[in-house]
């Protein structure tokens, strides 16, 4: 049977929040075209301007910014960026056994890259499944990303029929 476990209390950056607060002003209306400046911006949200100019980028990235040199950040309409609202910002890792039953080892490299994801705005989602490991992983496998959306995928102890699935 197949589960879905989330690992370790999610990390969340301040580029991240930043980020977020940001995309629920976009999304509120408070701003028309333009965003204010950095500085205006550090001051709200009490944060560093390398944090805010982090946090702009990722926006500009998802679809929701225009940046030209010299000029005030341009907020793109909703149907622009319709296609990046598809992406998630969750990366999937699939396991063929529980997180519990993984060495001390295999644990920090988990949370290791759960922080340097969250850094970045992504969230790290675990999944264990014996099936998708199995010489025949098809079935499986296309069960889970039909319920699971992720932008990419760790295969931890994966097999061959796994990676070839995957590519």
């Amino acid at each position: 049977m197949s589960r879905t476990q989330r690992a370790l209390p999610r990390q969340v950056s301040l580029v991240a929040q930043t980020a977020q607060f940001l995309r629920e002003g976009l999304q509120a209306g408070e701003w028309r075209d333009h965003l204010p400046g950095e500085r205006e911006l550090c001051d709200r949200f009490q944060v560093s301007r390398p944090t805010v100019r982090s946090a702009l980028d990722q926006l500009r990235r998802e679809g929701w910014l225009k940046v030209a040199h010299g000029k005030r950040r341009r907020i793109l309409a909703p149907q622009r960026r319709a296609a990046s609202s598809l992406w998630t910002k969750t990366i999937g890792l699939l396991s063929p056994v529980p997180l519990k039953s993984l060495p001390p080892f295999v644990l920090c490299w988990t949370d290791e890259l759960r922080t340097h994801l969250s850094r970045e705005g992504f969230e790290l989602e675990f999944h264990v499944s014996r099936k998708c490991f199995s010489p025949r992983p098809a079935g499986a496998l296309a069960a889970l990303m039909a319920r699971t959306r992720a932008a990419a995928w760790v295969l931890f102890r994966s097999t061959g029929g796994t990676q070839r699935w995957f590519v």
